[in-house]
């Protein structure tokens, strides 16, 4: 049996962009753990998470101005890995933590004046979420 295992990548424009995205390694130490507890079964994993994709699709899906210069940096390059990645982001003096913590729904992110929704609806409905769970909120 092929089990497809792979992260939920929170996207702009839709309630969950102001959850913040799982790191990287966290995301790989859960799934090392659920294939250890499966490893004598017939199952066979099929998954993004050994990918850099699971660190850049965080970064594009709630992208901004940083991540368009991190960007304009690596995109001569060919191959490029996770690492390459976080040492742009470093070598250009950004941090990366705004793709991986909550956002305050009261602010206004950089995507909302490109509407096909209400942001306020959207507002409203991560504080719904957020209330139910403890959640660090970056401001």
């Amino acid at each position: 049996m092929f089990v497809h295992y792979n992260p939920a990548f929170m996207k702009a424009q839709t309630p969950h962009q102001y959850f913040g995205n799982t790191r990287p390694t966290e995301i790989r130490q859960k799934y090392a753990l659920l294939r250890s507890e499966l490893e004598d079964t017939d199952i066979e994993f099929v998954s993004v998470i050994p990918d850099p994709m699971t660190y850049y699709q965080c970064v594009l899906a709630l992208g901004d101005f940083n991540s368009g210069k991190v960007l304009s940096k690596l995109y001569k390059k060919h191959n490029v890995t996770e690492a390459d990645w976080i040492n742009a982001f470093r070598s250009l003096g950004f941090d990366d933590n705004r793709y991986f913590m909550a956002k305050d729904p009261n602010l206004t992110l950089p995507w909302e004046h490109v509407s096909y929704t209400s942001h306020q609806k959207l507002k409203h409905r991560a504080k719904v979420s957020m209330r139910s769970i403890d959640i660090p909120i970056l401001n």
